[in-house]
C-alpha cells in the first residue's frame, strides 16, 4: 500500500508537469500494477490457504501413521504371542505322542505278562494234578504197606 502511495504521489508530480496522455498512460500502469498486486496478494493468500491445508493433511497423515505403528506394534506382540502358543502347543503334542508311545509299551508288557500267567496258571494245573496223583499213589502205597504190615503181622 505504501508503495502504491507513492506511486501514485510520483504519478501526481508527473501529471503536474507532463501531459494529460502521459498523467493517463501512468495511470493506466498504476491501474494494472495495482490489478496484477491484488492478484499477487489473492495467490498469496490463496497459496497461505493450501499450505494450511496442506499443513493439515499432513498432520492427518502423520496421526494415521503413529495409529498403523501402534496396530503394528500390537500385531507383532500378537504374532509373538501365537508363536509361544503354538510352540506350547507342539511341546504338548510332543509329549501326548511320547505318552502313547509309554502307554504302548506299557500294553504291550501288560499282554507279556498276561501271558506268562496264563502259562503259569496252566503249569501250575498240571503241577496241581501230578500232585494228586502222587497223593493218590502215595495214599495206594501206604494202603498197600499197612495191608502187607497186617499180613506180616499175622
Amino acid at each position: 500500500c505504501v508503495s502504491l502511495v507513492l506511486e501514485w504521489m510520483h504519478l501526481s508530480q508527473v501529471s503536474l508537469m507532463g501531459s494529460n496522455d502521459d498523467l493517463e498512460a501512468a495511470v493506466r500502469q498504476l491501474a494494472e500494477d495495482t490489478e496484477q498486486g491484488a492478484a499477487a496478494q489473492a495467490d498469496k493468500g490463496k497459496a497461505e490457504k493450501e499450505l494450511e491445508e496442506a499443513q493439515k493433511e499432513l498432520e492427518k497423515a502423520l496421526s494415521k501413521v503413529k495409529m498403523l505403528e501402534a496396530a503394528a506394534m500390537e500385531s507383532q506382540r500378537d504374532s509373538s504371542r501365537a508363536g509361544e502358543a503354538v510352540k506350547k502347543a507342539r511341546e504338548a503334542q510332543e509329549e501326548e505322542k511320547r505318552a502313547k508311545e509309554q502307554l504302548g509299551k506299557e500294553r504291550d508288557l501288560v499282554k507279556d505278562l498276561t501271558k506268562e500267567a496264563k502259562g503259569l496258571r496252566e503249569e501250575l494245573a498240571k503241577v496241581g494234578k501230578e500232585m494228586e496223583a502222587a497223593k493218590a499213589a502215595t495214599a495206594k502205597i501206604e494202603a498197600e504197606m499197612k495191608r502187607k504190615v497186617e499180613v506180616v503181622e499175622e
